[in-house]
C-alpha cells in the first residue's frame, strides 16, 4: 500500500469513527470519549516507560 492509499484509508477510518460516535447518545458519546482518553493516556505512559527503559539501556 503506497503512502497516498494509506492516508486515504486512515481518513476513511477516522470518518467512520466520527460517524459512529455521532450516532451514540450524548451519554454514550461521553463514555466513548472518556474510554478513548483513558486508552490514549495508558499508551502515553507505556511509551514513556519504554523510552525510559531504552535510554537506561544505552
Amino acid at each position: 500500500m503506497d503512502k497516498a492509499s494509506f492516508k486515504r484509508y486512515i481518513e476513511k477510518l477516522e470518518q467512520e469513527r466520527e460517524e459512529y460516535i455521532s450516532r451514540l447518545s450524548p451519554e454514550g458519546q461521553e463514555e466513548y470519549r472518556r474510554k478513548e482518553n483513558d486508552l490514549n493516556e495508558g499508551l502515553r505512559r507505556k511509551n514513556n516507560s519504554d523510552t525510559s527503559a531504552n535510554n537506561q539501556n544505552k
